[in-house]
């Protein structure tokens, strides 16, 4: 189903799914809100008039440096690493509970509240949450919902989702997350009922899991000719 399909849907029970998407919020994080401020908040949403500036330059702050700090530690070779890098895991940490502190206040984070970059800043920030699997489990279920709404796009319920389970042991959805195989080349982790997965990526705006796994591997290709090449300069250089 499209974006523009899934806004249709709910398009006549805009009062009943966005109360929803906030009571949701509040359920997950034990707190409740008095009427008169869930029946602003439907205002200022229905309304298109509450976009948060500040907060999407701070997820999209915070965002930025897990991505700045991740390429830091590739370019000095301390990841991978077959344990969590001390300073990725502070980081990730510090950053999940920035984010719980924006949903307690504000709820889900999503494109009507932080625009599309800072959706996808705190989608990034759940995602790397992994010290707090009930978080991001939590996370799941508001992106469920901010997804119905049309609030977030959908492979980022896709990819989110696919993390824990594959974290917890079980076949993926929607085969967004990879291994590799022994000779290092990416290969997709297990996935349910994978005749129809192409299906099911559609349905949330991911290209097949056959482009997908292309990609993967065009990216692993080119790592591998620049860290030729790197090695090559070392060579001439002694």
């Amino acid at each position: 189903m499209s974006n523009i399909q899934i806004k249709n849907a709910v398009a006549d029970n805009v009062d009943e799914i966005t109360t929803l998407y906030l009571k949701s919020v509040h359920t997950h994080f034990k707190e409740t809100l008095p009427d008169e401020e869930l029946a602003m908040w439907k205002y200022e949403n229905e309304s298109q008039r509450f976009m948060n500036t500040e907060l999407a330059i701070e997820l999209r702050e915070m965002a930025e440096r897990d991505q700045q700090l991740l390429q830091e530690l590739f370019e000095t070779g301390e990841l991978p690493s077959a344990k969590y890098h001390p300073q990725m895991r502070a980081l990730h940490e510090s950053n999940t509970s920035a984010l719980k502190e924006i949903i307690r206040k504000y709820g889900w984070p999503g494109i009507s509240l932080v625009g599309a970059e800072g959706a996808e800043s705190a989608w990034l920030i759940a995602q790397h949450a992994v010290s707090d699997t009930k978080f991001m489990s939590d996370c799941i279920e508001l992106l469920k919902i901010a997804k119905a709404a049309g609030d977030v796009e959908g492979w980022q319920l896709a990819f989110l989702e696919d993390r824990v389970r594959t974290m917890s042991g079980k076949n993926q959805i929607y085969g967004t997350q990879f291994n590799v195989d022994e000779e290092g080349w990416p290969i997709p982790c297990p996935i349910t009922e994978p005749e129809t997965v192409n299906e099911r990526r559609k349905a949330l705006g991911l290209n097949s899991l056959e482009e997908r796994l292309e990609e993967m591997r065009e990216r692993e290709r080119q790592r591998r000719t620049q860290q030729s090449a790197t090695k090559a300069l070392q060579r001439k250089s002694r």
